[in-house]
């Protein structure tokens, strides 16, 4: 495989039971009112964060100094 100099995206699974869990409420929930779901939510939105933060710092600690 070739990937002329450019790094494959790995695909990580870190926040998939909190998404699962996230829209399983959100689907279950009748009417517009997700109300319920909210700490699923947010629990979600702070995985996905931590997650950023990580892939941002692996980058960082990746990458190499021109000078």
């Amino acid at each position: 495989m070739q990937t002329s100099g450019i790094a494959p995206r790995v695909v990580d699974q870190g926040c998939a039971e909190e998404s699962r869990l996230a829209l399983a409420c959100a689907t279950s929930q009748p009417g517009v009112d997700k109300s319920a779901c909210d700490d699923l939510f947010k629990a979600y939105k702070a995985c996905r964060k931590l997650e950023g933060e990580r892939v941002v710092r692996e980058r960082r600690e990746g990458r190499r100094s021109a000078f």
